[in-house]
């Protein structure tokens, strides 16, 4: 997918309106786009979420994405007693998709694999701090602490000590967002990706049979 739609400039002041669909303007937005299921890693982020909800009161959760475990996933929401914190937003796509990942503080990408990590460039490209499992693709586009964090599969904790710390320091959490935009932007925009393909090509090409 082409990461740079992502990047088109948009007002302040017509993120602030989208955003309020999703979180007030003194509280601190996650999100998560992907399927509904344990691969993707929901359940890590949810609970992750539950722990350091008590330091960080005013962060909120966004989940986007359609799957099985839907109403599970709603109960255990409940049962922690996030309903207030926590909430699902059902299937996005084009602009409203661009606006969510634009209007997104943090985003998180929990899977316990993930082949391309497609979404983490997408969410970097739109400005959002980037936290992502250490594991397949996503390690290629989050690839130093710089540019966004990691943390091992599954691990709730970690997840948890990372999302505490970004969401305290407003300006740690800024310079990871704009230097993970730029990396996007030299790295996996479309056109780089394309001179890439060619230059490979072109070198096999040249590799006598």
């Amino acid at each position: 997918g082409d990461v740079s739609r992502f990047e088109w400039p948009i007002s302040e002041g017509r993120r602030e309106a989208f955003r309020t669909h999703f979180a007030r303007p003194d509280q601190i937005l996650i999100t998560y786009c992907g399927r509904l299921d344990l691969e993707k890693g929901i359940d890590t982020l949810i609970n992750a979420f539950s722990v350091m909800r008590p330091s960080v009161p005013n962060a909120r959760l966004a989940i986007v994405g359609r799957g099985a475990l839907e109403p599970m996933i709603r109960e255990h929401i409940a049962k922690l007693g996030m309903d207030e914190s926590v909430r699902l937003f059902g299937y996005l796509e084009g602009k409203v998709l661009e606006q969510y990942y634009r209007s997104s503080d943090i985003h998180v990408c929990p899977s316990h694999y993930e082949p391309f990590g497609l979404v983490a460039a997408e969410a970097m490209a739109a400005g959002a701090a980037v936290v992502a499992s250490a594991t397949g693709g996503l390690v290629d586009i989050v690839s130093s602490s710089e540019v966004g964090r990691t943390f091992p599969a599954r691990d709730v904790g970690s997840l948890a000590e990372i999302l505490k710390e970004l969401c305290l320091d407003s300006s740690r959490r800024k310079s990871i967002a704009e230097a993970g935009r730029r990396h996007v932007a030299a790295n996996f925009a479309w056109p780089v990706l394309a001179e890439e393909a060619i230059r490979i090509y072109a070198e096999a090409a040249a590799v006598p049979a």
